[in-house]
């Protein structure tokens, strides 16, 4: 799903490391955490607990900077299938107010799209089998 070439980069400090820019990289995150938020297994709730985390600092980092997530830069899923997950991560965590407040500020237009789900934006593990 990430870009072959990467053309979003972000440089992380002095250092002069290009990484995949955070406005782009938080879907992945978002991807890797709906894959295991409802699992039993110990390992992949862990792994959904650090995406969490890490999803949390990526939406405070890009309230803080000014920039909106990027969904026209990521090719491993289409806007509706990430729009259903950020929807199912509103439904799990939508007591954490201050959070869903900072995401609804990245989230632009398509905040709409995150509270009222459609047929067209389910995510493919939330359709029947």
């Amino acid at each position: 799903g990430l870009p072959v070439t990467i053309t979003s980069t972000y440089r992380v400090c002095e250092l002069q490391i290009e990484v995949l820019h955070p406005a782009i990289l938080i879907i992945p995150k978002f991807e890797r955490w709906f894959a295991n938020h409802a699992s039993t297994d110990p390992q992949a709730l862990r792994k959904a607990a650090s995406d969490r985390r890490d999803i949390g600092f990526l939406i405070s980092w890009l309230l803080e900077n000014g920039e909106p997530i990027r969904f026209h830069e990521y090719h491993g899923k289409t806007k509706c299938e990430v729009l259903a997950m950020v929807r199912q991560y509103h439904s799990k965590y939508a007591g954490d107010v201050s959070q869903m407040a900072k995401l609804r500020a990245i989230m632009q237009d398509d905040w709409v799209n995150v509270l009222a789900p459609s047929s067209k934006h389910k995510a493919k593990s939330d359709l029947p089998p």
